[in-house]
């Protein structure tokens, strides 16, 4: 059985992401993942769009889990507290959560044996915003 895992916030590009996935039959189930680093608004909005892909391809092809990242997410932050209030960025912050929850994703994916790991990210957006120039520099900063 072909398995594929997704970063899935459940918002309309990871959404459509998954449509497209499971419509050109590139995997037989696709895992669904959302993580919740302990302070997300709306987590549970994921599942009514997972609910919907369920519906249309059945039961068996789409998985949905909300991982609950915050203890790894705490682990990670807490160091950088001092760093987040000094400069008064939410880059820190951001940074310190994707890493969270792309670890969380890797753990996943190696406990249920699945090799490849799919995000809402498209072509037309070009770059991840963490390899944008702007991003970068603001980083280095």
């Amino acid at each position: 059985m072909r398995e594929m895992a997704m970063m899935f916030s459940g918002g309309v590009d990871t959404t459509l992401a998954a449509d497209l996935t499971l419509e050109n039959d590139a995997c037989d189930r696709l895992h669904l993942l959302t993580f919740c680093n302990g302070i997300c608004v709306r987590v549970d909005k994921s599942r009514v769009h997972a609910d919907e892909l369920r519906a249309k391809f059945g039961a068996d092809k789409v998985v949905h889990e909300v991982i609950y990242v915050t203890e790894l997410f705490e682990r990670l932050r807490s160091p950088l507290r001092e760093t987040i209030r000094e400069y008064g960025s939410t880059l820190v912050f951001d940074l310190t959560c994707r890493l969270a929850m792309e670890t969380a994703a890797i753990q996943y994916a190696l406990q249920h044996g699945i090799g490849t790991m799919l995000d809402g990210t498209n072509i037309d957006q070009g770059r991840l915003f963490l390899e944008r120039p702007e991003y970068l520099r603001v980083a280095k900063e």
